[in-house]
């Protein structure tokens, strides 16, 4: 809804209850009339409206809050249905190192998820003067073992 449309919203739902606070504040009035001057109970009505008023504003804007809160529980669980992507590894991979470290054709750690080797994947690793090549490398990595020893 627009601003506009919550503004019309209050003013029929004041027209609706208009009476019932009319009535509520003359009885008010006049059992108070021998205390209050003629001003009073007459202008008091308009305060009488103005108190509806807030009120029915607060209402509003609670039913706002409770759509709002509707509207992103249903969003949050749309994002829960949709299904995981996965990532599809194919064709040929060659990695190539000369005086390093080491080589890593593909590395897959274990927090990966839905990874799926299509038929006829090839994975080379090649180095010269490397101390250490690896084809393929699943799970965790030697530092990360060792951290979690800690």
């Amino acid at each position: 809804m627009r601003r506009e449309d919550y503004e019309k919203q209050i003013q029929d739902i004041i027209q609706e209850r208009k009476k019932k606070i009319v009535f509520k504040s003359v009885i008010k009035d006049v059992s108070g009339f021998l205390k209050l001057p003629i001003y009073d109970i007459f202008f008091g009505i308009k305060d009488d409206i103005e108190k509806e008023k807030h009120k029915v504003e607060q209402e509003i804007i609670i039913d706002l809050l409770c759509d709002i809160q509707d509207a992103i529980s249903k969003a949050n669980k749309k994002v829960l249905e949709i299904p995981e992507r996965s990532i599809n590894i194919f064709g040929k991979i060659t990695a190539i190192g000369e005086q390093v470290d080491s080589v890593t054709g593909v590395e897959i750690t274990d927090s990966a998820k839905n990874i799926e080797f299509k038929p006829g994947t090839q994975i080379k690793a090649k180095g010269r003067n490397v101390r250490k090549v690896t084809g393929l490398k699943i799970g965790r990595s030697d530092n990360s073992f060792k951290e979690d020893l800690k």
